[in-house]
């Protein structure tokens, strides 16, 4: 029987083959954007898991809210530390950025390629992973125990990490959206890599679009 991935590319199936398809995981989903949809957590939600799933966009609170019941809402901007950031929305938010240099990529393609014309930019306030899971209480909510974190923030994950101390809460799996556009572009070393190897992670699979990282 075939099983229904809802990621953008497979990320749910390829979480589950790494931990397994355990009924009620909990889990972290920064930049989730919509709650189905492209979604790296709903294939978890389905079987009874839950978390807090963080994103800028103001316009995906509501449908969180009706379709993903069980799940921490939070509408929030993340980063190393507290301050505050452009947010570049284009026309399909799959493209909504704080990256600089992923929001000039996006304006070079806008003439060719749909979806990405820019529609608005925001300037909102930053605060850290830290943070946002002291403030919703998170670490109460699912007693101290993490099985996944995702990040997906369109070229800034490393920043997202940089915010987050791994405590009290430590994640069984990290995944980050890690885009190779060069045969010669480092993933073990990278500048994700180096941060989860320091808190003492290690690389699992990567699958030119997503690094998995599993705690040692």
């Amino acid at each position: 029987m075939a099983v229904q991935s809802y990621a953008q590319c497979g990320e749910d199936l390829q979480i589950a083959y790494l931990l397994g398809r355990g009924d009620g995981l909990t889990y972290i989903d920064v930049g989730c954007l919509w709650p189905i949809e492209h979604s790296n957590t709903y294939f978890f939600y389905e079987r009874g898991g839950s978390g807090l799933c963080i994103d800028p966009n103001p316009d995906v609170a509501v449908d969180f809210t009706h379709q993903r019941p069980r799940d921490l809402f939070l509408q929030a901007a993340l980063g190393r530390q507290p301050g505050t950031a452009t947010y570049r929305m284009h026309e399909n938010p799959v493209f909504n950025t704080f990256s600089d240099e992923r929001a000039e990529r996006v304006r070079g393609q806008a003439a060719s390629r749909s979806g990405r014309g820019l529609v608005a930019t925001r300037e909102l306030p930053l605060i850290t992973l830290d943070e946002a899971i002291r403030t919703t209480a998170f670490a109460d909510r699912c007693e101290g125990h993490l099985d996944f974190l995702t990040v997906d923030v369109e070229g800034l994950e490393q920043e997202v990490l940089g915010g987050f101390s791994f405590a009290p809460l430590r994640p069984r799996l990290v995944v980050c959206e890690h885009l190779r556009r060069r045969r010669d572009e480092p993933v073990a070393d990278s500048g994700i890599a180096s941060i989860l190897k320091q808190h003492g992670y290690w690389l699992a699979a990567y699958t030119g679009h997503d690094v998995y990282f599993l705690d040692g």
